[in-house]
C-alpha cells in the first residue's frame, strides 16, 4: 500500500515541478516545493518531507470527513 501512495505522491510533486504555468494559482505543494532545496530559509524541506505532508493532509481530511459525517447521522 505504501508503494502505491508513494508513486501518487511522486506523480502529484513531478506534475508540479514540470508546470511551467506562470499564470496558474500556487497551491500548497506549489509553496512547499518553493522550499525544497532553499538555502534562504531556516526550514528544509526535502521531497520526503513533503510526500510526509501531504499523507497527513490526507489523512486528516478523511478524519474530518468520517467525523461530520456520522455527527450528521447521529443527530437525525
Amino acid at each position: 500500500m505504501s508503494k502505491i501512495f508513494d508513486a501518487f505522491f511522486e506523480k502529484i510533486i513531478d506534475e508540479h515541478l514540470q508546470s511551467k504555468d506562470e499564470n496558474k494559482t500556487k497551491d500548497f505543494v506549489d509553496v512547499m516545493l518553493g522550499f525544497m532545496g532553499s538555502e534562504e530559509s531556516e526550514y528544509r524541506i526535502e521531497r520526503p518531507n513533503i510526500k510526509a505532508i501531504i499523507l497527513v493532509i490526507i489523512q486528516r481530511t478523511y478524519m474530518i470527513l468520517v467525523r461530520s459525517q456520522t455527527h450528521h447521522i447521529s443527530n437525525r
